[in-house]
């Protein structure tokens, strides 16, 4: 047994435009909501890594990005924490690494890094159940435009 649907003359363009429509607008609102928990989740010390935003690259297609160079750090880690998995050494060879730390001048051989923060991967994970509800949003904001 096989069902088939056919959509004959006008109502298949209306129909095509229509789920390129709702697409679009699922689109954004996945990007909004993903930049929304970006922001939220984001570690604060001077704000600068909270100030995420979308680069359309097309109707379909957006990039977000953040200002801050340093998110891969934060987000992924350095150091035995990172994706090299090795302690952090001065580039000098002999010269110790120095850092000014409450007050007090340190010199260190090496560091260990930091521990990667994953709030990429929490805010994906927290929109990721959401995608559905937004499309159907998109959709019923379609409906009767087209």
């Amino acid at each position: 047994m096989s069902v088939s649907i056919s959509i004959i003359g006008e109502d298949t363009l209306n129909f095509q435009e229509r789920i390129r429509e709702i697409i679009k607008g699922g689109t954004s609102y996945t990007t909004q909501e993903l930049i929304r928990h970006l922001k939220a989740n984001s570690p604060v010390q001077t704000g600068y890594l909270k100030k995420w935003f979308p680069t359309k690259k097309s109707d379909l297609l957006y990039r977000i990005r953040s200002p801050a160079h340093y998110v891969g750090f934060v987000n992924d880690g350095t150091g035995i924490f990172g994706p090299k998995k090795s302690p952090i050494y001065s580039s000098k060879v002999g010269k110790p690494l120095v850092f000014k730390a409450n007050g007090q001048t340190i010199m260190v051989k090496s560091i260990r890094g930091q521990k990667g923060q994953k709030f990429v991967e929490r805010s994906i994970n927290a929109v990721e159940p959401q995608i559905e509800r937004l499309f159907i949003r998109a959709a019923a904001e379609t409906d009767g435009k087209i």
